[in-house]
């Protein structure tokens, strides 16, 4: 998968690109319970 390269995040080097990195991975691994939810 393309859409969001964590080589970008890893550029730049702030808690900001992480917590970003770690919501947009929870995004894919949740997205079904997410919808869900909602």
């Amino acid at each position: 998968m393309h859409a969001f390269d964590f080589t970008d995040a890893n550029k730049v080097t702030s808690p900001q690109a992480t917590i970003l990195t770690n919501i947009f991975t929870a995004i894919l691994f949740f997205d079904e319970p997410y919808e869900r939810h909602i």
